[in-house]
């Protein structure tokens, strides 16, 4: 009798040889859109980097030594520890899938994670919120940068907003889902109003509120915001062509602390920017300079400092307080 031998299917031993990394990020990429993971545009932006180095080799010949190689290369590049981290991850969930999906027999030893610097701590004053206005040329930049300032809003939730998130006649802005997987609304203020109008004026219910000047979808606002702020005085560009100076996520961080400043409870601000837990608001809720300078002014009996604060407090009606 001749004895029966249980080999693993032909197909998974070729694919395990020869299978480029490419297909991998295809079945990575499938499964993330399946469980509905946001911001597939992050992970399309890393695999970007990925593909060049990796999309065509064969998944079985990539070493420990290549991944650490890559991020050598990538920080000599001036890439910064944090995004080397999220490339490394999206690589690393390629392959986890594609041994979950028996494309693969095994995964290579990924190196361990860079350490981070401290979370930043970016913050945009009033005047130089005025100037960054006056320098916004543009509809949607303007609206942007508003809505950003007041209501700490991430990016992606303001560019996502559509012509019927917006109702001017009881004057609410709704935004339908966001990071946390939850909706939210806020009331207008009166600026902010007036440019929505703009922004949606001959528009139909389903197209986008931030829109190009040919109406075309503002999806990737980076290089305007760069040149935005280099003219304003609050970035510069190097050489080499890189920036430096205030990012779009520090609206959300100035905003949060302006808030507060403006005498709203901190259950209100919450609400109004979206963070779900304490210990995100209170990273964005850091005290800067002139906050200690305050406070120290008030320890030396400097009473008219709080006055001065006062008298410069703005309306708060518009937000809402439920």
């Amino acid at each position: 009798m001749t004895a029966v031998t249980h080999r693993k299917p032909v197909w998974v031993s070729i694919v395990s040889r020869s299978i480029a990394r490419s297909v991998l990020w295809v079945a990575y990429k499938k499964n993330c859109e399946t469980r509905e993971v946001k911001r597939m545009d992050r992970l399309a932006l890393a695999w970007k980097h990925l593909e060049p180095v990796f999309g065509i080799r064969p998944a079985s010949a990539v070493k420990p030594r290549e991944i650490a190689d890559y991020i050598a290369a990538r920080r000599e590049a001036g890439i910064a520890p944090a995004t080397c981290n999220r490339e490394l991850a999206v690589l690393k969930s390629a392959y986890r899938v594609g041994a979950d999906l028996e494309m693969i027999e095994g995964l290579p030893k990924f190196p361990q994670k860079l350490k981070e610097p401290k979370p930043r701590q970016g913050f945009l004053e009033e005047s130089q919120f005025k100037i960054l206005c006056k320098n916004a040329s543009e509809l949607w930049l303007r609206t942007l940068l508003a809505i950003g300032f007041s209501y700490g809003w991430r990016k992606s939730e303001m560019l996502s907003l559509r012509v019927r998130n917006v109702d001017l006649l009881d004057g609410w802005l709704t935004l339908d889902t966001s990071k946390n997987d939850e909706g939210r609304r806020v009331k207008l203020t009166a600026e902010i109003k007036t440019l929505l109008a703009e922004c949606i004026c001959g528009k139909q219910p389903d197209d986008f509120v931030l829109t190009h000047k040919d109406g075309s979808r503002v999806s990737q606002p980076r290089k305007n915001w760069y040149s935005l702020c280099a003219v304003s005085g609050v970035g510069k560009f190097s050489e080499d062509g890189g920036y430096t100076g205030l990012q779009m996520h520090d609206l959300r961080r100035s905003a949060v602390r302006r808030l507060v400043r403006r005498g709203l409870s901190e259950k209100v601000c919450m609400a109004i920017s979206g963070h779900k837990t304490r210990s995100m608001f209170d990273r964005y809720n850091i005290t800067n300079e002139r906050d200690l300078e305050t406070a120290a002014k008030l320890l030396d009996g400097q009473t008219s400092v709080l006055q001065s604060e006062t008298d410069t407090k703005t309306d708060t009606s518009g937000f809402s307080r439920t």
